[in-house]
């Protein structure tokens, strides 16, 4: 009978307490681990270059004289990444050689100028139309007063299928939706196996030089400056891509 009466008791404990718990409001435990990101600032964005806005304006001409040409040239695709320091971390530059015009000359002596200087005697564009510059790594060094970066960039040219490490500083605005760049690279062409009417080249007997029937002085207003400049003026597109 005490056995009976005590199950009854239990089970009437059980019963009241499952009819508690149905009468609370069960609400879920907030959990208090960070939420994850869905970017990650350490993942370098892509910045991706404007084709069409973009310039590139080269510049050459004699050494001993007074003569300088000047022309512009196109760039055909370009990617650079960033990190969150705003250094860029790697980037390719293609430039479209093929797109070589002149700026300073009436049109028919332009025309023949760069038409010498695509030809096999310059940069051969027919066998090799793209130049490219790699951007390895760069560095912030300052800002200017118009709140610039000033940046310090390291890479590779490549220029009639030659690789030679480069070095050129740009003034960049990387915190605009829009980055731009502004700045002058100069190479020697001498580098990438252009020897037509160098200085550089004029004892070499297979040079163009052993070709001229004149004497050393009498040919010094023929010699071609080694030193190409190329200003580089340089838009994005608007915004960056991240992975």
């Amino acid at each position: 009978m005490k056995k009976i009466i005590y199950l009854s008791i239990f089970c009437t404990i059980v019963s009241a307490q499952g009819l508690e718990l149905e009468g609370k409001k069960i609400t879920p435990k907030k959990s208090t681990a960070p939420m994850k990101q869905l970017v990650d600032d350490n993942i370098a964005a892509t910045i991706i270059l404007d084709s069409k806005k973009s310039v590139l304006r080269w510049k050459g001409g004699l050494k001993f004289v007074n003569n300088d040409h000047t022309g512009t040239l196109k760039i055909k695709q370009g990617r650079l990444l960033i990190n969150q320091d705003k250094n860029f971390t790697r980037g390719k530059i293609q430039v479209n050689m093929m797109s070589m015009k002149n700026t300073d000359m009436e049109p028919g002596k332009g025309e023949r100028l760069v038409g010498h200087l695509r030809g096999d005697d310059f940069f051969h564009v027919d066998l090799f139309p793209t130049a490219t510059l790699d951007i390895q790594t760069s560095k912030i060094m300052g800002k200017t007063s118009s709140d610039l970066y000033k940046v310090k960039i390291e890479g590779n040219l490549t220029i009639k299928g030659v690789k030679k490490p480069i070095t050129f500083d740009a003034e960049i605005d990387l915190d605009s939706p829009i980055k731009k760049a502004t700045g002058t690279i100069i190479f020697n062409r001498a580098d990438f196996g252009i020897q037509y009417r160098s200085e550089m080249h004029m004892g070499n007997p297979d040079s163009f030089w052993n070709q001229l029937r004149s004497v050393r002085d009498t040919t010094k207003d023929r010699v071609i400056r080694d030193e190409i400049e190329v200003e580089f003026e340089i838009f994005s597109i608007a915004g960056m891509l991240r992975k």
